[in-house]
């Protein structure tokens, strides 16, 4: 669903809204002391940090603008994170994202790539959120016991390494008294030149955040040249029923003889550690997508 008049959009800090052009809608928030409406999560208060904080945004979006109610949500995961991600600033949202009006799917995904969060259900069917990180220990152990015959596969692609990222933050609207219009946006950039040595890679991308301080956005460039420094494998695995309760952003470790990257002798067993990114269940058992994040683990 696209914008339009009268519709209820989220902004962090709000100073001045006009509506120009058809369906057009420029926000102007830059340093706004007070907010309006309450608090979404936590023990906030109703200061501008309030609702500078992404996780606490994201959370009324989805409430007021998705429908969803307290009950939708682990609301556990949502404080925790909240506290954890309290000194990183969401600035600037407008109603478009690199010059196109967007739904609230890109907002959320906008939000989510901002502050390194997956959002998904877990095995109670409740909205919950993690932030991407560095693994550090396995919630489960996979062996050849327990992997059914012939579920075992692993792709890996090198398409999405990169050497450099740039990150857009502190967006800002600008009017003719300023003597330039449209959207003024900072760039932070951050490159290893060892993935070009490695991978003879110069790939480079660039990043669409919220993000309101520059600190914010050189530490989320460093992140985003490690996670996609490396090539991407992809660990699929069928495991019995008691396994359902399994979810996204479990951690994982596999062992088994034969494994990709580890010399075959026949009598030793190797492990990788991995988390969730995907799975499916059915009466027989659950099918488990992993992710060994190597860019990540290396640096």
């Amino acid at each position: 669903t696209k914008f339009k008049y009268n519709d209820l959009v989220y902004f962090p800090h709000i100073r001045d809204v006009r509506v120009s052009g058809p369906g057009g809608v420029d926000i102007y928030s830059i340093d706004e002391y007070q907010t309006l409406y309450g608090t979404a999560i936590g023990a906030y208060d109703w200061t501008r940090l309030t609702y500078s904080n992404g996780v606490g945004i994201l959370l009324k979006i989805m409430k007021d603008n998705l429908g969803y109610i307290d009950a939708d949500f682990d609301l556990t995961s949502w404080d925790t994170l909240a506290d954890t991600l309290s000194g990183v600033e969401i600035g600037f949202m407008n109603a478009s994202l690199g010059g196109e009006y967007s739904t609230f799917a890109d907002i959320i995904t906008a939000l989510c790539n901002s502050l390194k969060i997956r959002l998904f259900k877990n095995e109670n069917n409740a909205w919950e959120i993690t932030q991407i990180a560095a693994l550090t220990a396995p919630t489960s152990t996979f062996t050849d016991d327990d992997i059914f015959t012939d579920s075992f596969s692993v792709s890996q692609s090198y398409d999405d390494i990169i050497y450099e990222a740039k990150i857009d933050y502190k967006t800002q609207d600008r009017g003719s008294a300023a003597g330039a219009t449209g959207e003024s946006t900072r760039v932070a950039t951050f490159q290893n030149n060892f993935v070009v040595s490695k991978h003879a890679i110069r790939n480079s991308r660039t990043f669409k955040t919220y993000l309101r301080n520059q600190d914010d956005a050189e530490d989320l460039a460093e992140f985003y040249v490690n996670f996609y420094s490396e090539r991407r494998a992809r660990i699929t695995v069928t495991v019995s029923q008691e396994n359902l309760l399994t979810t996204i952003s479990d951690q994982i470790r596999v062992t088994k003889l034969a494994l990709p990257g580890f010399a075959y002798d026949g009598t030793t067993e190797n492990s990788r550690d991995t988390v969730v990114i995907e799975y499916s269940k059915t009466d027989k058992g659950i099918t488990l997508t992993l992710d060994d994040q190597k860019g990540l683990e290396d640096n």
